[in-house]
Order: structure tokens, then sequence, then C-alpha cells
């Protein structure tokens, strides 16, 4: 008497054909994924920013100026606080509830009437190459008031050049751009 019998599984070259569709599949997502990270974290920070203008602009409506009162346009103190730590946050100055952990904000420029925030990927982020190649230094400049995105390079430009008054009037050639 012979059974007969039926082998279950898989060959060997159907589980390989199996691994590399696979692997072509990751390869092609595996870009857009870390293009959706970059993007995530830049409207994250956008946000931030946008509710470190709104302390900003509480900070004008008290004291008529965005610069301390009683020097000569020192920005305000600006103190990010997580949601951990707001009970221990300083009843003076500008207090900012952060909830960004990639990005470093400061005050880069004050006047009386307007200033340029900054919010720039920390340290460890990006590798300087990401950087370069790719628009994620945020600046908030209220004169405008608009979002401007660059590279490493073009915001080290932006900062030191007095197009920073315009920046509607930025090239692209420089490596910033407003955002809509």
């Amino acid at each position: 008497m012979k059974f007969s019998q039926q082998k279950k599984g898989f060959t060997l070259i159907e589980l390989v054909v199996a691994i590399a569709i696979m692997g072509v599949l990751a390869a092609l997502a595996y870009p857009s994924y870390l293009s959706y990270i970059r993007r995530a974290r830049l409207d994250n920070a956008r946000a931030m920013m946008s509710d470190t203008a709104h302390a900003l602009e509480r900070h004008y409506a008290q004291n008529r100026s965005f610069c301390q009162a009683g020097t000569n346009c020192t920005p305000p103190d600006i103190q990010f606080v997580t949601k951990d730590n707001l009970s221990s946050a300083p009843a003076t100055g500008v207090v900012v509830t952060l909830d960004n952990d990639n990005y470093n904000f400061s005050i880069v420029k004050a006047n009386p009437n307007n200033y340029i925030l900054k919010g720039a990927p920390k340290a460890d982020l990006y590798s300087s190459d990401v950087l370069s190649a790719n628009q994620l230094v945020l600046f908030y400049d209220s004169s405008v008031p608009a979002f401007i995105r660059c590279t490493s390079g073009g915001a080290d430009l932006y900062e030191t050049s007095s197009r920073a008054s315009d920046p509607t009037a930025l090239p692209d050639a420089n490596g910033c751009e407003v955002m809509q």
C-alpha cells in the first residue's frame, strides 16, 4: 500500500522571491517615510513657533515693545517649559509651553516693533548633508508675518543679510523659501 504524500510548505525559491518583493517594497517606502517624518517635525516646530509668536504678542500688548522694559532692545527672556514642569514656570518673562523635542527655539533679532524667531533642528536630529539639502530650519518674521524655511547654509545667509527685513524678496538660490 502506497500512501500519497502531499508536501506542505514553501520551497526555497518561493521564500527568496517573497523576501525580494518585500525588500523592493521597503526600499520604495523608506524615503517616503523619511520625508513624512521631516514634514511632521517641521509642522510641529511651526506650531510651537506660532505659540511663541502669540506669547510675544501678549508681551507686546503689555509693554508696547518686543524688547525687555528698560533695555536698549534686548529681546525678552523666553522660558520654554514642558507640560511636566509647567508648575515651575517663572512668573515673569515670556513663558511658552513646549511640546517639541526636535527643535531649539530662539529669538534671532528683536526691535521695538518686530522680531525674528528661529527654530533649528537639534544637533543630533539630522546629519549635515540632510540639513544642507533640505529646508529644515524655520524662521518666523513678525514684520511680514511669514514663516521662512531654509537649508543650513540659507539660514546663515538669512540671519546675516539685510534681506531678513523682506523675506518675500529672498530668491530660491540662497536656500530659503517663504512657506504658504
